[in-house]
């Protein structure tokens, strides 16, 4: 381990000490992403977190622009929140901090913490390498009709020679799963391209009413290492702030950043089962229930009380069901990952193309089994109006225990009539606290203008505005 002597943290970080924290940010990366990012207050800290699977082989390399590797504290975690620096072979190499290489010994998100408790602005450079295990291949059959294997999140799971009109059931880490049931598209999805692991851990594959098939489970995505600027913390050094692709940072309000000896994020164990309202989820369902005018999130009424369930804010075109996706869409590339393309009639709205791509853990992916792990949808919709045009991001973090709904889209109609809606970082935890973030909802007519605003704080508080 890499530490500092206490006389340097007194006499050099005196301001924040009567504190004991300062900001911590978490910025999740896919293992041979190489970072930059500069540590640029005393007492900062920097999160990587790296979703990996038990027996692969992880490293990685920091260099520090100018300064000396004893004026960086770099402490390792593994997911239950235990330091792991021995295991893991920290040790200092001149300017350069190296990690391992090793095996992953515990499944999950594991956590790279950067900070300096003797100096400010020093600029750093990350490179992280993964050697992952091979392909799984697992039969079922006769008397064994389930077999569980280990997968890192963005896995992807095929199942091949079952005979396709009998269930196949999916368990998956934490607790959550789904039937995958014949004819539906999840079926069609399993048996064909796969679906993705949303989340690190074990995954149970079974056959409730028997059969014969094989599984083959394969690795992320490997998107060749992409290039990340670890962004400028906020100035708020009392909470952790998670980075959600282009929500930016968001703050995390049941959170306070921790002091320098403990464990990077305060949130450790298995993810949190997400809740599965039938407009969003239901991969697995033959038959989804069907979507009324709130749940859909169609025009809003403005004489409404207003929120997320009278659709303020919130997509005015129906946010795409895992279920339309793999059913309807057609695959495209999107980067070095696939993105699916289909349309749709929509009763209020008319004819709507969608484009939606996911990432898992970081990485490009297939669609996975269910939004339950660190998994990130991204979508543009446009329609047949005069004007039609949308762009959104639904991150589900279950492992914090979030959702953060960002975007935003405006129509306008063959009368002129101009309705938009945006989402602002809108964070809503999973287990029915209080949302944060800011929500939008406006109308304009000819010589008829309407806008109203939404600011959650988190602790149950809405400050609203109506122009």
């Amino acid at each position: 381990m890499i530490r500092l002597a206490a006389v340097a943290l007194v006499v050099l970080c005196a301001p924040l000490a009567s504190v004991s924290s300062a900001a911590e940010g978490v910025l999740p990366l896919a293992a041979g992403d190489h970072v930059e990012g500069s540590l640029d207050r005393c007492g900062d800290r920097h999160v990587l977190r790296v979703d990996m699977a038990r027996g692969e082989r992880f490293k990685a390399r920091v260099r520090l622009l100018r300064e000396l590797s004893s004026h960086v504290t770099l402490r390792m975690y593994d997911p239950t929140g235990l330091e792991i620096n021995g295991r893991a072979r920290v040790r200092s190499q001149s300017s350069n901090v190296v990690v391992g290489p090793f095996r992953v010994t515990e499944t999950g998100a594991h956590h790279i913490q950067l900070a300096t408790f003797t100096r400010h602005g020093i600029g750093y450079e990350v490179r992280t390498a993964i050697a992952r295990r091979g392909r799984k291949k697992l039969r079922l059959g006769g008397k064994r009709r389930e077999r569980t294997v280990t997968a890192a999140a963005g896995s992807v799971i095929r199942v091949r020679d079952a005979r396709g009109d009998t269930p196949i059931r999916i368990d998956l880490p934490g607790g959550g799963g789904i039937d995958v049931l014949p004819g539906t598209a999840a079926m069609d999805a399993l048996l064909g391209a796969g679906l993705t692991v949303p989340t690190s851990g074990t995954v149970t594959v079974s056959l409730p009413e028997g059969g014969r098939a094989r599984v083959v489970v394969g690795g992320p995505t490997h998107r060749g290492g992409a290039s990340i600027d670890f962004p400028a913390l906020p100035q708020d050094t009392s909470t952790v702030s998670a980075f959600y692709g282009d929500s930016g940072w968001v703050p995390d309000p049941r959170l306070t950043a921790a002091a320098d000896n403990a464990a990077a994020v305060s949130i450790t164990g298995e993810s949190v089962p997400l809740p599965m309202p039938p407009d969003i989820l239901r991969l697995g369902d033959a038959t989804p229930a069907p979507a009324t005018e709130a749940g859909r999130f169609t025009l809003a009424d403005p004489t409404l009380a207003g929120g997320p369930v009278d659709g303020v804010g919130m997509p005015i075109a129906p946010i795409p069901t895992l279920a339309d996706v793999v059913a309807n869409g057609e695959q495209e590339l999107f980067g070095v990952g696939p993105s699916y393309s289909y349309s749709v009639d929509d009763p209020a709205l008319g004819a709507l193309t969608y484009r939606v791509h996911f990432s898992v853990g970081g990485s490009p992916s297939l669609a996975p089994i269910a939004l339950d792990g660190v998994v990130e949808m991204q979508w543009t919709v446009v329609g047949d109006a005069s004007f039609h045009q949308g762009t959104w991001t639904l991150t589900t973090d279950a492992v914090r225990g979030v959702e953060v709904l960002d975007g935003s889209e405006t129509r306008v109609d063959r009368s002129f009539r101009t309705v938009a809606s945006r989402a602002n970082a809108y964070l809503s935890p999973l287990d029915g606290t209080p949302a944060v973030g800011e929500l939008r909802w406006a109308f304009l007519d000819t010589g008829i203008t309407f806008e109203r605003r939404e600011i959650h704080d988190g602790t149950g508080g809405v400050a609203l505005t109506i122009e």
